[in-house]
């Protein structure tokens, strides 16, 4: 009997595992999602804007653009930003042209059905902005002030 509980806790352990890796392989990349989203509105110009905690905002690479709430497209045009909010944070900024009809409400309807995804499009760029910072320290620089401390006569 405790081979069976034994043989269906790893079988219980092995399927979430599989689970987790489908779920996580069928996430879009930011790429397939602002093409999606840009589809939506027939804008091929649509951005993903992501703001930081420490004011800043990121494109999906996690690299610095325009300030937050502030959208012109490349010919000086006014843009018009949907602000994805969770929880009282903003999450992700969708700038757009709000040209054609309807557009505005259209958005809304696939913005929310990709909330989720938004997430994690904007988790991803936060932590490629925070890697590529200048100054941060790596693990190793960490290990070497461990050592460094950690030595008598320091």
């Amino acid at each position: 009997m405790a081979g069976g509980v034994a043989a269906t806790a790893l079988r219980t352990r092995r399927l979430a595992s599989q689970i987790a890796a489908q779920m996580l392989a069928a996430i879009p990349d930011a790429t397939t999602l602002r093409h999606s989203l840009a589809e939506s509105i027939d804008d091929p110009g649509l951005a993903l804007i992501f703001p930081r905690e420490d004011g800043t905002v990121i494109d999906a690479a996690g690299q610095p653009v325009g300030a937050a709430g502030q959208a012109t497209d490349v010919s000086g045009t006014g843009l018009a930003v949907a602000t994805v909010r969770r929880a009282s944070r903003t999450v992700a900024e969708v700038r757009y042209r709000a040209e054609r009809a309807g557009a505005e409400q259209l958005l809304g309807t696939a913005v929310r059905s990709a909330g989720l995804v938004l997430e994690h499009v904007a988790a991803q760029a936060r932590l490629r902005a925070e890697l590529a910072r200048p100054g941060r320290l790596t693990a190793t620089d960490h290990r070497e002030r461990g050592r460094r401390t950690a030595e008598p006569g320091t």
